[in-house]
């Protein structure tokens, strides 16, 4: 057996601090000088046992915290539909009630390593072969509890921790290979990712984070010498968002039952409107290091406090619009492929968890004054509404507030379209359709992280242009999968004066989502093929020629897309235990692919299936071979997004 550290040893690779990267979020400066001067109270009870572990980050409250159980002495309601949120286990301690994965046995493929899982009355473990080394690994922490789980374990060097090669995908109740969670080419490169819990996940995975590292003075980025990294607490917990509470806590512990207007603690819904989103903008946005403070975040923490703006507290937003002077987006915008890791051409966020950038930019935000101006807390509460008659965890789902799935969560402001007449004006869709629910059309599926796609939440109207121009799909196309962006540009221009681009044959005659599947990249192709999955797409589209269409990509290079057709194949009962699957060898998909195909063309009725068939081929110019050609062009350029 070797240890980690002689593993990584063997790969000649140099344990650094992953300074201004991460995965998904740059993070940005801290002023490690800012004092609430809190008042003296006794620590509550830690989270986990009172023994400091040495060989792993560990839970260390400053001062003025006292950690979510202190809260629950007066706050119990809220303290439980938080307990209940997915907030609260974004990182933890792996207990049986906390672990998701399946650790009976079972052996895994990840990443170019195999893994032997397993569990016993004290921990659950991982057997990790190369190849040619085995190595024992005992999980210390978890993240994620919603869609999936990662497990990581001690290195061997100080805190530092590695991460198991498999994630275990919650709903589909099955192990993948870490790298085939991301959209991003199939590398299959051994390794744990040293260093990256400490420097990255930390920052929004946990409360008050901490990543106490040590290095040379001299040297801008270099070998950790000392880590003592910590945090308040496990998981996004109260004082996140109501900020240090031992002064709170003091004050009502001497006087029970009284009241205090001007309180220490933040209720982020009493806050003017900036400085409320601006608490889930900090990790729900995306944020540069300025890189004249990055010791200061990587030796102190940081110190941004609920009731701050960003800006107050150090964060440099990446913003495509309104901050791009600033050096640091100049600099990362030059960055050759950085931005579109993010964004969409027109600056639009691209990518899932950074939906207070895409807000920003909504005129709702932009152009609302005090009251009417949308914020987080528009639509989403971060504690269960008494009266809400939902389940717990419909709710914790995307903590909604009630009705907020529906147009009551634009009437709020919109209330003329709370007539009838009006509203069927506007939309020219039968009130009772998909097409008259406003998300649909000013909230698309445009956004994606985390094998499926979610809306942008950015507010616009759509236009054929954004699809040129940018290559993003509209809403409008993202419905009807059936329909030509001609189709689309003909009745935007008549319902709303939408000036009709100039389309070339294809465009005029082939169906958007085709293009876009065929011949589109990455990351169109997965969108569209998550939306050939959804309902309301596949009543208005007709679900007849969906699966033909799908196969197309069942053997695409990005393991993120074929696991997004797969899963949206089968959507239809023919399909659901059909004898394929995404992480099979090229040989294997090929020949499940051609099956399907063969058994497609036996089941299917004689008209109305085949994807030519959805093809206008009296218009000039139109190829006989069109989807062929489609085909041959497909976008194969690099894509990879920050999720």
């Amino acid at each position: 057996m070797r240890s980690f550290m002689q593993y990584l040893e063997l790969l000649g690779l140099v344990v650094v601090a992953a300074l201004g990267q991460g995965c998904s979020r740059v993070e940005p400066p801290v002023d490690p000088a800012v004092d609430r001067n809190p008042v003296s109270l006794p620590e509550a009870p830690f989270v986990e046992s009172p023994q400091v572990p040495d060989d792993r980050p560990y839970i260390k409250r400053p001062a003025e915290f006292v950690g979510s159980d202190r809260c629950k002495t007066c706050h119990e309601r809220a303290y439980a539909s938080w307990h209940d949120s997915y907030h609260r286990t974004m990182t933890a301690l792996p207990t049986p009630e906390n672990v998701k994965g399946n650790f009976d046995g079972q052996t895994e493929q990840g990443n170019g390593m195999t893994c032997q899982l397993s569990k016993d009355d004290e921990g659950f473990y991982g057997k990790v072969s190369d190849g040619k080394n085995v190595f024992d690994f005992e999980v210390s922490l978890l993240t994620g509890s919603h869609h999936m789980q990662m497990y990581w374990f001690p290195s061997g060097k100080m805190r530092e921790l590695g991460i198991l090669p498999v994630v275990y995908l919650v709903e589909a109740d099955r192990w993948i290979p870490r790298d085939s969670v991301f959209l991003e080419p199939a590398a299959h490169v051994p390794g744990f990712h040293p260093m990256e819990w400490s420097t990255i996940c930390i920052r929004c995975h946990t409360t008050q984070p901490n990543p106490a590292l040590t290095w040379p003075e001299d040297m801008p980025v270099g070998e950790v010498t000392a880590m003592d990294t910590h945090v308040g607490e496990f998981g996004i917990a109260c004082e996140s968002c109501h900020g240090p509470a031992s002064e709170h806590a003091a004050w009502h512990q001497t006087h029970k039952g009284a009241k205090r207007d001007d309180d220490s603690v933040v209720l982020p819904t009493s806050l003017p409107s900036d400085r409320m989103s601006d608490i889930c903008g900090k990790c729900h946005g995306i944020s540069l290091m300025d890189q004249a403070k990055y010791r200061d975040w990587y030796t102190h923490g940081r110190s941004i406090r609920p009731g701050m703006t960003l800006s107050e507290g150090g964060y440099v937003l990446w913003d495509q619009v309104g901050n791009k002077d600033h050096p640091a987006v100049k600099a990362s915008n030059a960055e050759p492929g950085k931005a579109e890791m993010y964004f969409w051409g027109d600056g639009m966020v691209r990518v899932s968890g950074r939906e207070f950038s895409g807000m920003i930019h909504s005129p709702c935000y932009r152009d609302g004054k005090d009251a009417q101006r949308l914020t987080c807390m528009s639509c989403h509460a971060m504690h269960q509404p008494k009266k809400d008659p939902r389940p717990r965890k419909e709710w914790a789902n995307d903590q909604l507030k009630p009705r907020m799935t529906g147009n009551q969560a634009c009437l709020q402001c919109h209330s003329s379209y709370e007539d009838a007449t009006e509203f069927a004006a506007h939309t020219h869709h039968a009130a009772d359709s998909s097409g008259s629910t406003c998300y649909n059309c000013h909230m698309p599926y445009t956004t994606y992280g985390l094998l499926k796609t979610i809306r942008s939440h950015t507010i616009s109207s759509p236009r054929v242009q954004e699809t040129l121009a940018f290559g993003r799909p509209n809403a409008c196309n993202l419905c009807h999968l059936d329909k030509t962006l001609a189709w689309t540009a003909s009745h935007l221009h008549q319902w709303y004066g939408i000036d009709q681009p100039a389309l070339s044959p294809e465009e005029q005659a082939v169906p958007a989502s085709l293009i876009a599947l065929f011949s589109g990249d990455a990351g169109q192709r997965a969108i569209i093929a998550s939306s050939m999955g959804r309902e309301d797409a596949r009543t208005i589209s007709g679900d007849h020629w969906l699966p033909r269409a799908l196969m197309e990509v069942l053997n695409d290079p990005y393991h993120a897309v074929r696991y997004v057709a797969q899963h949206s194949l089968q959507r239809d009962p023919h399909y659901a235990d059909m004898a394929y699957d995404f992480l099979d060898e090229q040989s294997e998909r090929r020949l499940a692919t051609r099956n399907l195909k063969a058994q497609w063309g036996m089941r299917s009725p004689p008209a109305g299936t085949r994807l030519d068939e959805l093809v206008d081929f009296s218009v000039p110019g139109v190829a006989t071979n069109v989807l062929y050609q489609l085909r041959a062009r497909r976008d194969d350029r690099v894509v990879i997004l920050a999720e």
